[in-house]
């Protein structure tokens, strides 16, 4: 599943004016940390251009650039053993770039390795990097691939500049120029380079406009986003990081070693490649998924699952999207007492960040009706059985009444016999009416919560009791 996936910065297209930021070798612009350093993390750019990423590249520097970058995405270490066709370079990556087709001299026996690079140039070369490591890209162009200077774009590059625009790589100007020939800086060149993520086994996710990628590490994570609200376990018996501060950003990241092995956000800035909190189910393209149903759709392969959940309502557009890295198998007392309070404090969180996005207020949680969505589901795993009644025949209304809730109106969600933790809970939920319904009620101020789990039998049993105060 090789996609294109926008992700940590458009491209700044100006001259860069800011700060130098200095540290682990690195100098560059404020504006290019975030990508420089994330390139530098995971080997994209060579160290002898990080100490220097803020001045302009050439031509030698960029053959270099995109060899790395070419390698790291596609795990061909190829290099050249052909002699050098130019008088005045002899480089062996010169020589590769130009024999893999993404490079060209000036003649045919002169490179001038040491000119500079204008931004027409290097569009026409991510252009034909890109297509040469199979990046999936958006192909027909139009006026809106158009800047302003266009004409002024040599037309060898027009196709290729257009190219990146439409995909979102490239962006003009405030006044919506793209300056052609101006020189690029190495920094923005790894600016476009990180506009994709490369297939490395490290996916990425985006909350609002920053990401979270499998395998980074986890002070990165804090770095971005601040300690998290507090910190659960999940099935597989890792870490997981709960960011519930804000529920227009909220979102949950898995730690094992150090290292993030899973993501989750239903926030509405979700972004996943080209997945968003508006692509609908009719919208995605399943080829090479392992299963899909209106309820969520799973893809898997040796480096990652990622699992699709859907809202029931509104063309079935995404609702969430949950990404893990494979291999990760879940622990044997994960159903047990232990991890109840994780399943329900969390799926409180993630029942918010929906209401939030739905622009409603979230839900306040009620201890009083915790007690009572406690004892439900504890019955119904007691009997083995799935039913909104007690086996008194009590309605939830009824037990509500018996506790001494004090309510104007009232639903009630249940989840029984199911493995999985709150993120599958939800899913369910979302994807019926019902249910849905229930969980996004204006009318609604305070919820319950109550989950009650089974280390033998490997499932939760779950109740939801949603109300308005009187």
């Amino acid at each position: 599943m090789n996609k294109f996936c926008k992700a940590i910065l458009v491209m700044v297209v100006c001259v860069t004016t800011g700060t130098s930021v200095m540290g682990a070798g690195i100098k560059c612009s404020g504006w290019a940390t975030e990508a420089v350093t994330s390139a530098a993390e995971n080997g994209f750019v060579p160290e002898s251009l990080l100490s220097k990423a803020n001045e302009p590249i050439t031509r030698r520097e960029m053959c270099s650039l995109i060899m790395q970058y070419y390698r790291v995405y596609t795990g061909d270490n190829y290099i050249s053993s052909a002699e050098s066709q130019f008088m005045d370079e002899k480089s062996n990556e010169v020589v590769t770039a130009v024999e893999l087709g993404l490079f060209s001299g000036v003649s045919t026996k002169m490179f001038k390795p040491n000119e500079k690079v204008t931004r027409e140039q290097m569009a026409a070369v991510m252009a034909r990097l890109f297509n040469k490591v199979g990046l999936e890209l958006i192909q027909n162009t139009d006026a809106d691939s158009v800047f302003n200077d266009n004409a002024k774009i040599g037309d060898w590059a027009k196709a290729s500049v257009a190219l990146l625009k439409k995909n979102g790589i490239i962006n003009g100007d405030n006044k919506g120029y793209f300056n052609p020939k101006d020189i690029t800086t190495i920094e923005q060149v790894i600016a476009v380079l990180m506009q994709t993520q490369p297939s490395t086994g490290e996916q990425s996710v985006m909350v609002g406009d920053l990401s979270v990628s499998l395998g980074e590490n986890v002070a990165r994570v804090v770095r971005e986003f601040g300690q998290p609200t507090r910190i659960d376990k999940n099935k597989f018996g890792t870490q997981r990081y709960i960011y519930a501060n804000n529920y227009e950003k909220f979102f949950m990241v898995g730690i094992s070693n150090d290292k993030v092995v899973e993501i989750y956000t239903n926030a509405a800035s979700l972004g996943y490649c080209t997945i968003t909190s508006k692509t609908t189910y009719d919208t995605m393209n399943f080829d090479n998924y392992k299963s899909y149903s209106w309820e969520k759709a799973v893809y898997e392969d040796d480096k990652y699952v990622l699992t699709v959940f859907f809202d029931c309502m509104d063309n079935r557009k995404v609702d969430a999207i949950y990404l893990r890295s494979s291999g990760l198998t879940e622990v044997s007392d994960f159903y047990g007492t232990g991890s109840e309070a994780y399943i329900e404090s969390e799926l409180v969180d993630i029942i918010n960040a929906s209401r939030v996005k739905m622009g409603m207020l979230p839900f306040k949680r009620n201890s009083d009706a915790d007690v009572v969505a406690k004892a439900h589901s504890d019955e119904m795993m007691s009997f083995l059985r799935s039913d909104y009644n007690s086996i008194r025949g009590l309605t939830p209304f009824q037990r509500m009444d018996e506790a001494g809730i004090k309510y104007g109106l009232a639903a009630e969600n249940i989840f029984t016999e199911a493995s999985g933790d709150a993120i599958e809970i939800y899913g369910w939920w979302i994807s019926n009416v019902a249910t849905r319904s229930n969980l996004l009620s204006k009318d609604f101020t305070d919820i319950g919560i109550g989950s009650v789990g089974s280390s033998k039998r490997k499932i939760f049993y779950t109740t939801a009791d949603m109300f308005s105060v009187e």
